[in-house]
């Protein structure tokens, strides 16, 4: 049968970040909403690469927004449709998330700007 493999695991996070120097954020927003998608052991872990992708990325990070999820990797051909119907392109297919979860990828969803 299939060994369930003590590696990684997929979380779903929002993180709340600020503009900093060098992000590409629009002119006149202050920060964005980033969904976030980790592959870590842990979700202590999978918030500690969100943080230091996006710090990398330009952004300050600010805080985290709700909860951290863990996405069963057999749910994320419906999650992603009904999440994100007009970003489906753009995600990784299910056919590749195993490999990047192995892999201990980050991704993110659309950013979501505000200014407040």
């Amino acid at each position: 049968g299939k060994e369930k493999a003590m590696g990684n695991q997929l979380y779903e996070f929002t993180m709340k970040v600020l503009r900093g120097a060098g992000c590409d954020l629009p002119k006149g927003m202050t920060g964005a909403y980033v969904p976030t998608y980790a592959a870590a052991p842990d979700y202590q872990a999978a918030l500690r690469k969100g943080v230091a992708a996006i710090t990398g990325m330009g952004y300050v990070f600010s805080d985290l927004q709700g909860e951290v999820r863990e996405i069963p990797v057999a749910s994320w051909s419906d999650y992603v449709p009904k999440v994100w119907p007009e970003f489906v392109g753009e995600l990784p297919s299910s056919e590749n998330l195993p490999r990047l979860i192995e892999e201990g990828a980050i991704f993110f969803g659309p950013f979501a700007g505000f200014n407040s």
